[in-house]
């Protein structure tokens, strides 16, 4: 029956020095009703003063030093400037500042757009949709919580799928046809989730919800 997994491989070795382990799973999921297959693949690499990578569908860094792997990440795709989102608190804090002076240490260009409120709404998304296009900017690094991600996702899919530059439309499941400007998050609270996953919250005030 489609989504059934169809194969299970699993397999685990460890080097005999420097306590790394290597994890890989594994799964083929069955052919679904256009005749595509997905495949899902997990690595997770740990050792010590290290950070952890785990590939689920996406990338994730888990650990010390995972900002470290924002810049190889970005050059290796061959992008050029980022669209840094981050809210102003964290800008004043110098959280911010810790992944933009690896983007400088770099030479990797930037520009920053903090309009982001707790509880973003559609003008914060809609200015920052503008943001991004006069900054010429080629991909996405969303600093900080649940604000930040949810402002920089929705402003990634717009700037692909202008149709939906109002944002209402975007309620639900839209039916957007291009994928999302390439995003990096770095979530600096924990609970939210917003660093993995699809969905966004935009308020809408006008409406009053």
């Amino acid at each position: 029956a489609d989504g059934l997994l169809s194969e299970h491989i699993g397999s685990r070795e460890k080097a005999s020095d420097h306590s790394l382990s290597f994890y890989s799973f594994g799964f083929e999921k069955a052919k679904d009703t256009a005749g595509c297959r997905v495949h899902y693949l997990i690595i997770i690499v740990g050792g010590k003063n290290m950070a952890d990578r785990i590939v689920l569908n996406t990338i994730s860094y888990h650990g010390h030093g995972a900002i470290e792997n924002i810049v190889p990440e970005l050059t290796k795709r061959g992008f050029k400037k980022a669209f840094v989102t981050s809210d102003a608190a964290l800008l004043k804090f110098g959280v911010t500042k810790k992944v933009t002076d690896l983007l400088e240490a770099a030479g990797f260009a930037y520009s920053i757009y903090s309009d982001i409120k707790p509880n973003p709404t559609i003008e914060n998304v809609q200015n920052g949709v503008k943001a991004f296009q006069d900054a010429e900017a080629d991909c996405i690094i969303a600093i900080g919580g649940g604000s930040s991600m949810d402002t920089a996702k929705a402003i990634g899919i717009i700037v692909e799928n202008p149709e939906f530059a109002d944002v209402r439309s975007l309620e639900g499941v839209a039916p957007t046809k291009k994928h999302a400007v390439f995003t990096i998050a770095v979530p600096t609270t924990a609970g939210t989730a917003a660093e993995v996953t699809i969905n966004y919250v935009i308020t809408d005030v006008e409406k009053k919800r």
